[in-house]
């Protein structure tokens, strides 16, 4: 059913202007489209959406709230290093999840990593 559309995600954020700086500055991702309440919208790769939504937060989530899928996982976790990015440490004991010390995590034939926006937000880098 859905397994072959492109997915959208969004993220809720507490400042819109912070934010922008994180998701263009250093991620490198070009704003697509402006949204009614001023939020923005960023095209990526095969027709996928990411949006940010500015609203007040209560708890960070502790979950991948948008993953990125690319063909060099080193390479990407080194370019986002050198922007600052700090990856997370993870040992999941139930998954048999745990990262390396540059943060990438080897799952059978799939690579991640993951780290926070500003916000606390978890990001992720996958590679298949």
């Amino acid at each position: 059913m859905l397994k072959n559309h492109p997915v959208a995600a969004t993220i809720p954020i507490s400042s819109l202007k912070r934010s922008r700086d994180f998701y263009e500055n250093v991620l490198g991702l070009e704003v697509a489209m402006y949204l009614e309440d001023g939020s923005v919208a960023y095209a990526n790769g095969d027709g996928t959406l990411l949006a940010l939504m500015q609203r007040p937060l209560d708890t960070p989530p502790i979950h991948t709230l948008a993953a990125w899928m690319v063909d060099d996982i080193e390479a990407e976790v080194e370019a986002l290093l050198e922007h600052g990015v700090t990856f997370r440490q993870v040992e999941n004991e139930n998954d048999g999840i745990q990262t390396d010390a540059k943060g990438i995590a080897t799952m059978g034939s799939t690579k991640g990593a993951w780290f926070t926006d500003p916000d606390g937000n978890w990001l992720g880098i996958f590679q298949l």
